[in-house]
């Protein structure tokens, strides 16, 4: 379906075979603005950050929930994910910056003690 959109110009170019100049042309401008306003929409999309994925974890800061055996509990934004520390070891409340992505397990390091809270991702 956005295929076609994105052809509408050279599907209206039959309108030239159709009809006279006089309305051949406003229909085929039409098409052309319309399917242009597709391209400047689809290239906005395309020039978007990421908002999902691994990759946008990277980076990301969380805070400790809670300890366990052999990992955390870590919420980044509002999702809880295990994680395994990297250096030293970490306490309910601090915060940690992702790393590394396992699968569905993060490796966290301490977050820097000048961490600015308002720069974490929600």
């Amino acid at each position: 379906m956005c295929h076609i959109l994105l052809l509408l110009p050279v599907l209206a170019l039959p309108a030239f075979w159709i009809w006279p100049p006089e309305i051949a042309l406003p229909v085929w401008g039409t098409a052309a603005a319309v399917a242009l306003a597709v391209y400047v929409l689809v290239y906005k999309a395309w020039k978007m950050p990421l908002a999902n994925g691994p990759q946008v974890l990277l980076g990301a800061t969380g805070r400790v929930v809670s300890l366990g055996e052999r990992h955390i509990t870590l919420r980044v934004g509002r999702e809880l994910w295990l994680a395994d520390v990297k250096g030293a070891p970490l306490s309910p409340g601090e915060d940690a910056v992702v790393v590394a992505i396992d699968g569905l397990r993060l490796t966290v390091m301490p977050a820097s003690p000048n961490y600015d809270r308002s720069s974490e991702r929600t």
